[in-house]
């Protein structure tokens, strides 16, 4: 005889698998670590350089912080050089936050005439500074707001007597909310003559930095996620922020770049292999099972994706260019584009001190 209890657990089962599906697929997160060489540095003869006010504008609904922003980010740039330059040995010359912050007000670059080409260096009395950082972000917060269904109830009341028994028994739902937030950044940063205030070089990317955090319901017995449920806006802004001011300095001096990817397989079999590999760093037999899934199926995205992120690990970035350019014929996900646009910019800047790290996460 079957107990009630067994029966619930029973029909939550079933439930699962008819509502979700059960198709074994694999996931693994993958840590990267790239020791980028600078392809510009700095000009002759300049040994020591200021972070002057760093600007911070939002072009949000929501509130934010304008002045706590250009202090973030200034003490962002100043702690990343200031790093590299005891790292590597630079010999840079890096003036302190405090002293800048007094000497270079807005006030004082307006009158020594920064943006018309004045004296900069006298007029804010940075001795011995020949080259200034300067720029701004512009932070944009978007908040979405979604719907969706979650069990809040199994009757099982249909099922008694001996067997199966049936009759009344069904799954109670209810409308959840789902929030989320999608932050994006526009840096433009700029290394300036301290003597001239003439651009030496000015930077700016091809696409903004974004990140987005979002919070779905569980299907089972989940509930409505709000703002309180969700990582602090501050972490996601401030993450776009720091991978936008380490892109910049590793124009100039040697950078640590730092990314984390997710990979999840198709319903391949060779593919789950593949991923299953790629947790236990076997990147080589991984691979192998990414391309045995591409010749069953050549427009398997998943496989391309993740025979791209198998050869970045192992170095081999042509190849890794390849399979994610391949991706994104087979469907334009944004994480194809970022993995392709990454592999592009670094291939040919990876030092010899570039790392790859690897954390492993279930099926």
């Amino acid at each position: 005889m079957i107990s009630k209890g067994m029966r619930l657990s029973l029909a939550l089962a079933a439930a699962c698998v008819s509502l979700c599906g059960c198709n074994g697929k694999e996931k693994a997160i993958v840590h990267l670590r790239y020791e980028l060489q600078p392809d510009r540095g700095f000009p002759p003869g300049v040994t020591g350089l200021a972070v002057a006010q760093l600007e911070a504008k939002s072009d949000s609904e929501e509130a934010l912080d304008e002045a706590k922003w250009q202090e973030i980010v200034g003490e962002m740039m100043h702690r990343r050089l200031t790093i590299a330059n005891e790292k590597y040995g630079l010999g840079l010359t890096i003036a302190d936050r405090a002293s800048t912050k007094e000497v270079m007000t807005e006030k004082d670059l307006a009158l020594s005439g920064l943006a018309e080409g004045g004296d900069v260096a006298a007029r804010t009395k940075l001795v011995g500074v020949q080259a200034l950082i300067r720029g701004r972000v512009i932070i944009k917060v978007e908040k979405h707001i979604g719907r969706g269904r979650t069990i809040k109830a199994l009757d099982v009341s249909g099922y008694g007597g001996h067997g199966w028994g049936g009759g009344g028994g069904g799954i109670d739902t209810e409308e959840t909310t789902s929030v989320s937030r999608t932050v994006t950044v526009h840096p433009s940063f700029r290394l300036v003559d301290a003597n001239t205030g003439k651009d030496w070089f000015t930077w700016t990317p091809e696409r903004p930095f974004q990140q987005s955090d979002q919070e779905k319901p569980s299907f089972f017995f989940g509930s409505g996620k709000t703002e309180a449920d969700l990582d602090p806006r501050d972490r996601i802004i401030a993450q776009c922020v720091e991978e936008a001011v380490a892109e910049f300095t590793s124009h100039l001096i040697p950078v640590e770049i730092d990314c984390t990817v997710e990979v999840r397989s198709s319903g391949n079999k060779a593919c789950a292999m593949g991923v299953k590999y790629l947790r236990a760093e076997d990147y080589e037999t991984a691979l192998a099972s990414f391309k045995q899934a591409l010749a069953d199926q050549p427009d398997d995205d998943r496989a391309a994706f993740c025979a791209g992120v198998a050869c970045e690990k192992m170095g081999q970035w042509d190849d890794a260019l390849q399979y994610y350019n391949q991706a994104l014929v087979s469907k334009d996900e944004p994480e194809y584009k970022d993995a392709r646009d990454r592999v592009k910019k670094f291939k040919d800047r990876v030092g010899p001190g570039a790392e790859a790290t690897h954390s492993e996460s279930g099926s």
